[in-house]
């Protein structure tokens, strides 16, 4: 993989416009360095959405990188937002009295300095994120820095896909006590302050017309005629499973389908642990790789001959070297030698802010590649999938994992999804219905009228009348 290095900002719109022609990016390098607005960067799987956000970091000047899992984190190169911001797991609870200047949190000294000069957050991954989360987020932005801002000054840039994996909210959450939905753009904060979407339409990861039209039925809540054809037509087995990964629903199921495959090869064991240095991070390797010659891999990183997503099998391992070698699908041979992910935590260095490395683990970036959790097959590209749909997927799953593959060709179903497994949520709906009716424009709503929303939210927990009140 080509490393890119851009000396500026121009240096990487001449690049966006005449050798990538992309005129939808050119457009949000516009909007980002021209305005402070919030954004909400947002288009298909395999939209160029990660590569962008990457690109634009350097050129950000005091931004940080967070997102709502330890993988998106990595993925992303960022911190997690609990971590960065020093937030507990469970549900806030908004305040509605006093608009944007309620909520009294409890930050620390470190963590005013630390925010006090921050101008960008990037987030990565916003569909998981929740609304509480990001009030709280903006409540302790507020107080860090004194000011009555919904975001008390600083800039949101948020990238995501809403047909994609959503929000973990469970019935103790309490959310839609507070909240018209589960999902970001719901978040008080965000009302307030408004913000501007940005569509990127052009997919690199597929160019398959059929799939396309598929993923753009199901991304839409959808099923056609036309694409249950084309989806019927991939209710089979694959002639070879060699080179065929099966995404699942649970971490579960794949491990029993990893163990239930590795068993069958009678040939010796091998195992080797991860080192870990100081704080461990979330990474897409494993604690204990347990592998042997013969077994089917799954590659977790880009590297010399092959990618994050590349499969193969296991032809010799040299354990003097530390050099495991994999015969990959497309008929080459590659080494694979142990990898580092680290740690990130952003640091106060003078007046800015920078990621420090905290921790790492290091350990072959290899995983058996039998089976694999839709989650775990996120931002990666695989030639070809076998997808139980009869299992118990959440809505947003379906596109995901179907997202992964290449062409259709390379698609493989044991049944058709049905309907009300790609229904799009109405609240998901609506917010769509409402960009387009404002021209991809947000504007900000009055903390009065947010205040009284969640008032009726409460009051609509009772029924008063049943008592006279």
């Amino acid at each position: 993989m080509v490393q890119e290095d851009f000396r500026n900002e121009n240096d990487l719109l001449r690049h966006i416009m005449t050798v990538d022609k992309n005129v939808e990016q050119g457009r949000a390098l516009k909007k980002i360095f021209t305005t402070r607005e919030n954004l909400f960067i947002t288009g298909r799987a395999g939209s160029g959405k990660s590569t962008f956000m990457k690109r634009i970091v350097k050129f950000l000047g005091k931004c940080v990188i967070v997102a709502p899992t330890g993988v998106a984190a990595l993925n992303a190169g960022g911190q997690t937002i609990h971590s960065f911001f020093s937030i507990k797991n469970g549900p806030y609870i908004p305040s509605i009295e006093r608009g944007m200047l309620s909520n009294k949190v409890d930050v620390s000294p470190f963590m005013k300095k630390k925010i006090k000069n921050l101008d960008t957050i990037v987030i990565d991954e916003i569909s998981m994120v929740r609304p509480d989360l990001l009030d709280e987020v903006a409540d302790i932005l507020r107080q860090c820095r004194r000011s009555k801002e919904p975001f008390g000054g600083v800039r949101l840039i948020m990238f995501g896909d809403l047909s994609q994996l959503p929000p973990v909210v469970t019935a103790d959450d309490f959310i839609d006590k507070y909240y018209e939905s589960r999902f970001f753009f719901s978040s008080k904060a965000l009302r307030a302050s408004g913000f501007s979407v940005i569509t990127f339409e052009n997919v690199f990861r597929q160019k398959d017309p059929q799939l396309l039209s598929v993923l753009e039925d199901i991304r839409c809540g959808v099923i056609t005629d036309e694409s249950r054809q084309i989806l019927d037509s991939r209710v089979k087995y694959p002639d070879n499973m060699d080179n065929t990964i099966i995404i699942c629903s649970t971490n579960k199921e794949a491990y029993e389908i990893n163990k239930t495959n590795l068993d069958k090869i009678n040939n010796k064991v091998f195992k080797f642990d991860a080192t870990v240095f100081g704080e461990k991070p979330v990474a897409p390797c494993e604690d204990e790789l347990i592998v042997k010659v013969g077994a089917k891999v799954l590659i977790t990183r880009n590297g010399n001959g092959y990618v994050n997503g590349s499969m193969g099998i296991i032809t010799s391992i040299d354990t003097v070297d530390e050099t495991i070698y994999v015969h990959l699908d497309n008929d080459t041979e590659v080494e694979i030698t142990k990898e580092k992910w680290e740690k990130i935590k952003y640091k106060q260095v003078d007046d800015s802010l920078e990621g420090i490395s905290c921790g790492c683990i290091i350990q072959y970036p290899l995983r058996l590649g039998y089976a694999i959790t839709v989650h775990k097959s996120q931002g990666m590209t695989l030639d070809n999938i076998f997808v139980d749909i009869s299992r118990a997927f959440e809505i947003g799953q379906i596109y995901t994992a179907l997202s992964r593959c290449r062409s259709i060709d390379g698609l493989y179903l044991k049944s058709i999804p049905k309907e009300d497994m790609v229904l799009l949520s109405d609240k998901i709906s609506d917010f769509i219905d409402k960009v387009d009716e404002n021209e991809g424009v947000l504007n900000p709503e009055k903390i009065s009228d947010i205040g009284k929303d969640m008032i009726k939210k409460q009051q609509d927990l009772f029924d008063f009348n049943e008592y006279g009140l």
